[in-house]
């Protein structure tokens, strides 16, 4: 189960976590636009650049927040693994205690 939401949350991650920062960057153009420059709609324009802006921030924490659910998992798991009384461990043929 682990290595299914392992591999979901790397995927996502990265398919959400860029595309979300490169909306950020242009919703601060529009930021800048709203008040160096002299568009058609003020009002229209602050709420898309805020929004575009903002989002960076609920995508990225969201991420966080599962990619440090995930570790948790898997060190739980792995303590589980590990607490084995007839586990051996073999690295280039040599026995590890």
């Amino acid at each position: 189960m682990n290595a299914v939401l392992d591999n979901f949350l790397s995927a996502w991650g990265y398919c959400l976590m860029i595309p979300s920062f490169i909306l950020s960057i242009v919703g601060f153009g529009f930021l800048f636009s709203v008040r160096w420059g002299n568009p058609k709609n003020k009002n229209k324009t602050l709420k898309v650049g805020a929004i575009l802006f903002g989002q960076v921030f609920l995508i990225w924490g969201i991420m966080g927040i599962g990619n440090a659910f995930m570790q948790n998992r898997v060190r739980k798991e792995l303590k589980v693994f590990l607490n084995q009384p007839n586990l051996i461990i073999k690295i280039n043929g040599e026995i590890i205690n």
